[in-house]
């Protein structure tokens, strides 16, 4: 079953940031579809994927994330 669930990331301010998160994300099997508002900093992740591994897949591209 799909899921979506949004994550805030602390420190994504421009397209750049955009790109990395989405390269480091689309990878991961589950995955299906990123939406993501630049405004609000925030990431909203679309598939059958944990958390856990969307959170630790962000941090590991150098971001924040706030839980």
């Amino acid at each position: 079953m799909m899921k979506t669930n949004t994550y805030k990331v602390l420190n994504m301010n421009c397209n750049h940031c955009v790109a990395n998160i989405t390269k480091a994300l689309k990878g991961l099997p589950g995955v299906e579809d990123l939406a993501f508002n630049l405004k609000v900093k925030e990431v909203e992740v679309q598939g059958d994927i944990s958390s856990e591994v969307v959170i630790k897949a962000i941090e590991d591209a150098g971001y924040d994330v706030e839980v």
